[in-house]
């Protein structure tokens, strides 16, 4: 082991996005009588699987993951690396951003107790992340973001369980956690008290598929790192989660929105049912399964004899995700949805809508939309099934809406995320679809 010997390593998948990188850690001013080394590691199958590559390689005693993409701003980070190691042997790794916890989600940034801070770019422009209200300036970790994590150990990186390139970082932190080690976020702060992050991350096209099949991996295989569950172990939770897509005639659709619910999805999620109005639409690929289903409108038939047709064939003791085809799968909304509609037990559905973000994330609302909507399976249970004398797909939903209300259930509506309404129907068969709906509620919903 080489103890004066740092070596940065990167998996690497675009050169020059990574040379802009290695521009950053050639203007490091490098301790004396140290030196430093990169270790690029090229078409790894997983992030865990490359690292541990590189780790085994080098001899450096100092290893410093970064992702291919971070700039080092701070030229003296080596020697604020070399203090903070130096002045506690069991200190094992260090990070720029973390929290002081675990929170139930597994996922750092949803912690109160946040630490550290990075400036984050893309496109659009550059922020500075971390440090709010809620931010301590320094302190002890239980969870280091993967984006830069400094190590004085070598620990072999959870290959075996992760396969991928998510949730390697938290699994990483737990392994040193277990080993007796601690993790440590350190003061990015100046001595007038301003801020100035030791990094700067471009995050312009970060990948999230399959991010929710590994952190239901995480926390399993972590589950004593979490917390109890609001207190309350018995917190219920749905048995699966059926998808109903509605694609119609947006044949073109189909095969993206499969596949943004297969990656992006959680685990409970068991069972895909498209709605289309053609069955050899179908890709040879996304043929009929005990997963996949499809259902094809006959001819002349309304949105509520086809949903009723499918909410039928529907495991009996499954939540519903209803969707439509031109509304794109935001990739975290499921789970968002599910902790909302499992919040409070009178609860019955849950639905993203346009709008502007309200200052409640969660609001009350006397109507169900049909875009993007999550059902909890006791709701459906106890209400009717939906009235097919509207053929018309929002006078349907927002129909059986009222059904669930009436039975005691409250509506709740995000508009955090812009999940527009779309209309596939003629002006006609909107304006009587209406017109059957004051007829039997006496009124419109807005």
């Amino acid at each position: 082991m080489n103890n004066n010997l740092f070596c940065f390593i990167a998996c690497v998948s675009n050169d020059e996005v990574y040379k802009e990188s290695l521009l950053y850690i050639s203007r490091l001013e490098v301790p004396r009588g140290y030196s430093i080394e990169c270790r690029a590691v090229r078409d790894a199958s997983s992030i865990t699987s490359g690292y541990n590559l590189a780790m085994r390689e080098s001899n450096a005693k100092y290893k410093i993951y970064i992702h291919q993409d971070i700039n080092i701003l701070n030229t003296r980070i080596l020697f604020d690396l070399l203090e903070i190691f130096e002045s506690d042997e069991s200190i094992g790794m260090v990070g720029v951003v973390g929290s002081a916890d675990i929170p139930e989600s597994g996922i750092f940034w949803e912690s109160s107790q946040g630490l550290g801070c990075i400036y984050s770019g893309d496109s659009s422009g550059t922020i500075l992340m971390g440090y709010s209200q809620n931010e301590t300036i320094q302190g002890d970790a239980m969870l280091i973001d993967g984006v830069f994590m400094a190590t004085q150990y070598d620990l072999d990186w959870r290959e075996d369980i992760l396969d991928n390139w998510h949730f390697y970082d938290a699994s990483q932190s737990c392994e040193f956690l277990r080993k007796g080690y601690k993790l440590f976020v350190p003061n990015q702060r100046e001595i007038d008290g301003g801020v100035k992050p030791w990094c700067l991350h471009d995050t312009t096209g970060a990948a999230m598929a399959y991010y929710e099949k590994y952190r239901s991996i995480f926390l399993r295989e972590y589950n004593d790192f979490l917390p109890a569950r609001n207190g309350d172990a018995s917190k219920p939770e749905p048995d699966g989660i059926s998808v109903v897509l509605i694609v119609g005639r947006h044949h073109e659709l189909l095969k993206v929105r499969v596949d943004e619910i297969r990656e992006r999805t959680p685990e409970n999620v068991n069972e895909i049912f498209v709605i289309i109005d053609r069955p050899d639409a179908i890709p040879p690929d996304l043929s009929e399964s005990d997963q996949f289903k499809v259902i094809v409108a006959e001819s002349g038939e309304g949105a509520a004899s086809i949903l009723n047709r499918t909410f039928a064939s529907i495991k009996k003791q499954n939540d519903v995700f209803l969707m439509h085809c031109k509304v794109p799968y935001i990739w975290n909304s499921l789970r968002t949805m599910t902790t909302a509609l499992y919040e409070k037990e009178d609860t019955g559905v849950v639905y993203l809508a346009a709008g502007e973000p309200a200052p409640e994330v969660w609001i009350s609302s006397k109507k169900v939309e049909a875009w993007f909507t999550l059902y909890k399976r006791s709701a459906l249970t106890n209400a009717d099934m939906f009235d097919e004398q509207f053929s018309v797909l929002s006078h349907s939903v927002f129909d059986h809406g009222l059904n669930i209300v009436h039975n005691g259930y409250a509506l709740l509506r995000c508009n955090a995320f812009q999940a527009a309404p779309i209309s596939d129907e003629s002006d006609e068969e909107i304006q009587v679809g209406r017109s059957r709906f004051v007829k039997k509620w006496g009124f419109y919903p807005d």
